[in-house]
């Protein structure tokens, strides 16, 4: 008997110190792109096939990108249809997951088969939608994991819903390295903020990022920890191997799974990927392009045309990330067209201001981001940078040198309203209850045929 007990207890230490494995396999801001979803359930299926603990993880961002997804008669449940051929152990929201609205995100977590939702920063009390737990623990083959959720904090947001500062959030929840064998911090914040968290908090074993749309083929090493991030729109998946011994990270890797490279896939996500994209509206034709437009601050110019045409503005801003197409052909223009360019379609409004309030707010702009961000119409500008800071600004309106303290009427989206420092109070502005899209659309129909010539409206010197 004495030799049995033995026995049990060499069999026990030898199990604690066998070296265990964890497969972390990630993606984030697919942003409605699901043409490669089939590729990528195939490979997570033959994954969770070959490795004993497989986790699942979704960075954020599974909205706003695709017209079938976000322009459905029920928005975005052609995403959460498609995903659901997969199970998610974790999720993380990001901003534009918010931008149907809080009952539709609602029906959107209802419906999906991810098994838990962590955000720590953010608060929706008062909503219909529950405030999501700040992180969870759950355990793997003897190992205890704890996923903690983090969103960036400058996103535009129903009301009602408030988020604080990420990485002072954090803090609070450190102490939670004690209580497990793998930290992980599963956030929406983009890899700058994720460096910073890191340099902070090395506390953490791995940060699987998102929001930055940065492709980090082996991952980036800050302070011992590793951050991961798989670019955008689903062309790549990540893939974390953590090896474990007796409760401790003994090492950790990461690469990048190039999808398109991928050949099997599964075939009920393919019907259903065929089904969502024979949509006969989205190729209702609205006119005619006598002309390619090329580029996006050119294609972001023209959209500030269609809209100061349809608003009877003096001045129209748009940010140019919110242009997410390089070509719009000569030849028929499908809705589909408008929206593959402008995806987001935000709320336009409208708002009166000064001249040097409004070369104030392009300096503010490139103060923001370091770079010819916004496309106009009716007006022209020039930055000066000196050692990178933009000291002066010039402008003219309709050819005319701006006046100081002549009031224009500007027009913008409710995203540069919300995100961006106005000339105004921040969001400020009457709704003009119409989406850029809207105003596009309405353009081409009435004109039938419209053309753009490129032209140089914002330069540095």
């Amino acid at each position: 008997m004495k030799h049995l007990r033995y026995l049990l207890l060499l069999f026990a230490l030898s199990g604690c110190s066998q070296e265990k494995e964890v497969v972390i396999l990630s993606i984030n801001d697919l942003h409605a792109k699901f043409e490669n979803l089939d590729k990528m359930v195939t490979y997570v299926h033959q994954q969770q096939a070959d490795h004993k603990n497989v986790l699942l993880l979704c960075a954020g961002d599974l909205f706003i990108g695709n017209s079938i997804v976000d322009y459905y008669f029920d928005k975005g449940f052609p995403m959460i249809d498609i995903l659901n051929n997969l199970v998610f152990d974790v999720g993380m929201m990001g901003g534009h997951d918010f931008d149907y609205g809080l009952a539709t995100l609602f029906r959107r977590v209802q419906q999906s088969k991810v098994r838990n939702v962590v955000c720590a920063n953010v608060n929706t009390e008062g909503t219909v939608l529950p405030t999501p737990p700040p992180f969870l623990f759950f355990t793997k083959d003897g190992i205890r994991i704890c996923v903690i959720g983090l969103m960036e904090d400058d996103a535009k947001l129903p009301e009602g819903v408030t988020v604080s500062d990420p990485i002072e959030t954090f803090a609070q929840y450190e102490t939670l390295r004690g209580e497990c064998d793998l930290f992980i911090a599963l956030t929406h914040i983009g890899v700058t903020r994720d460096s910073i968290l890191a340099e902070r908090y090395g506390s953490l074993d791995l940060i699987v990022g998102g929001y930055s749309h940065t492709k980090l083929d082996s991952g980036k090493w800050v302070n011992g920890v590793l951050i991961t991030q798989a670019g955008r729109y689903g062309q790549q998946m990540g893939k974390t191997v953590i090896k474990m011994k007796g409760g401790k990270v003994v090492s950790k890797s990461n690469h990048l799974i190039e999808v398109a490279d991928l050949v099997e896939r599964d075939s009920a996500t393919t019907k259903k990927i065929q089904q969502y994209n024979d949509n006969p509206d989205l190729y209702r034709v609205v006119g005619w392009l006598n002309n390619d437009v090329v580029g996006r601050m050119n294609i972001g110019n023209f959209f500030c045309d269609a809209i100061r045409a349809q608003t009877k503005s003096d001045i129209v801003f748009q940010n140019i990330m919110g242009i997410r197409s390089d070509l719009l052909s000569a030849g028929p223009v499908a809705v589909k067209d408008i929206f593959r360019a402008d995806p987001f379609a935000n709320e336009l409004v409208k708002f009166e201001t000064t001249g040097d309030e409004i070369l104030q707010f392009i300096k503010d702009t490139y103060l923001k981001y370091p770079r010819l961000d916004l496309c106009v119409s009716g007006l022209k500008y020039k930055i000066q940078v000196v050692n990178g800071q933009p000291v002066a600004v010039k402008a003219t309106v309709n050819g005319a040198p701006i006046a100081a303290g002549k009031r224009y009427t500007v027009v913008t989206n409710n995203y540069i309203a919300a995100s961006y420092k106005l000339p105004v109070a921040r969001g400020a502005g009457a709704s003009l209850n119409m989406t850029t899209v809207d105003a596009i659309e309405s353009y081409i129909k009435i004109n039938k045929k419209v053309g753009f010539e490129s032209d140089t409206r914002a330069e540095l010197y």
